[in-house]
């Protein structure tokens, strides 16, 4: 499955060790990486900790532009139809941190349109001219500046990025923001009692605006528990997001620091250490939906072990679909590609394909290996769940 990441500090990356006199940063630390990973869109962040100027600003953001428009395996993202150009990465140029902007900051962030940034958020962790990150003040919102950010943010397009922000900060954002406003990389604060991660409340409004949350992979933000810091129970952040507000609203942000001195593969989950490691987090979220929709399923269950260049699969799923159309509302239908979930496919003992499951519950009524027609299907229906 197909990735997109909206959140790696890739920008500051490129511009830090080009001053130390790399080449080829994006192919020696990202290139090979996000393949494996099979993520074909980023945003390209450009991170500013809170004492860098806006010249410092605009040198990091004109060197994301440069290397992204010279780079031949990427392309610059500017406009919806750049993301339809294949066999590319997509980079977004976004901002974490606008902490040299303050002093024109209608005319600052003019700038920042006319340079291709398409996310910004107003504060890292630090306190600036416009806003507090989460450790400060927490009785301190916007300040006017940080209100003319907003409005001057919006009238460009430019997505707001709340993540690091306070709670006071974060719901002025939300009260003056006439776009949506994204949490690049957050998760459940119900299930990790961090600062950092959104409340209930939080993610309620980020839907009701219409944004998305991106899921995050530093470990500190996902468990309490150092030996749960893993894709599983990221998974399960993701899953409580999508049943709070649905998962249309859930993304990824996992905010990879292997690339990063003085952070490193060791701030990141047990198995989410780098981009090459993405589709962990795919299988994770797969096994958990599998879960809640199979083996807590209130009605029996028939899966569909299938793969995409196994003939009989495809004679058979149409057969699957008449039969979830004839039993609606009394059978679920389920289909688990076992190329991409080969671990469970292991765990039900699958040898051959198509192979049809009969669930009632976490318990196996039945199993049928090979080609059924809707008559034999209606059959073992009838045997197995009385339908």
């Amino acid at each position: 499955m197909k990735a997109f990441d909206m959140h790696v500090d890739m920008g500051t990356n490129l511009y830090h060790r080009f001053l130390n006199g790399e080449k080829d940063v994006f192919k020696k630390y990202h290139l090979d990486d996000l393949k494996k990973g099979e993520v074909e869109g980023v945003f390209c962040a450009c991170f500013f900790r809170g004492d860098e100027s806006y010249a410092d600003m605009q040198k990091m953001i004109l060197h994301a532009n440069e290397v992204l428009d010279t780079e031949e395996t990427t392309v610059k993202v500017t406009k919806k139809e750049d993301l339809d150009i294949p066999n590319k990465i997509h980079a977004v140029i976004s901002v974490e941190g606008m902490c040299g902007i303050g002093e024109n900051v209608e005319e600052e962030i003019d700038w920042l349109y006319e340079h291709n940034v398409k996310v910004a958020s107003l504060v890292w962790n630090e306190s600036n001219q416009l806003a507090d990150g989460w450790p400060n003040n927490p009785l301190r919102g916007l300040s006017d500046k940080g209100i003319k950010a907003v409005e001057k943010l919006n009238e460009h397009n430019i997505i707001i990025d709340v993540s690091h922000i306070n709670e006071a900060g974060f719901w002025d954002i939300v009260r003056l923001s006439d776009k949506p406003v994204i949490a690049t990389h957050s998760n459940a604060r119900s299930l990790c009692n961090h600062q950092r991660n959104l409340t209930d409340q939080q993610i309620r409004a980020i839907a009701l605006k219409g944004g998305l949350i991106g899921l995050n992979a530093a470990r500190h933000f996902i468990s309490e528990d150092e030996d749960s810091c893993n894709a599983d129970t990221l998974a399960k952040h993701g899953r409580y997001i999508a049943d709070l507000v649905g998962v249309e609203h859930l993304a990824f942000g996992f905010d990879y620091m292997n690339f990063l001195g003085g952070y490193g593969a060791d701030s990141m989950a047990d198995d989410l250490k780098s981009a090459a490691d993405t589709q962990n987090l795919v299988k994770a979220l797969k096994a958990e939906n599998f879960s809640d929709e199979v083996l807590k399923s209130e009605l029996p269950v028939l899966i569909d072990f299938w793969a995409t260049w196994c003939g009989p699969c495809t004679m058979q799923s149409p057969v699957l679909s008449d039969v979830a159309v004839e039993y609606d509302g009394k059978l679920k239908v389920c289909k688990v590609n076992v190329d991409e979930q080969r671990e469970l496919a292991l765990n039900f003992g699958i040898e051959s394909i198509p192979t049809l499951v009969f669930m009632n519950g976490e318990k196996i009524a039945d199993v049928a290996v090979g080609f059924r027609n809707k008559d034999e299907l209606c059959k073992l229906l009838s045997k197995n769940f009385g339908l």
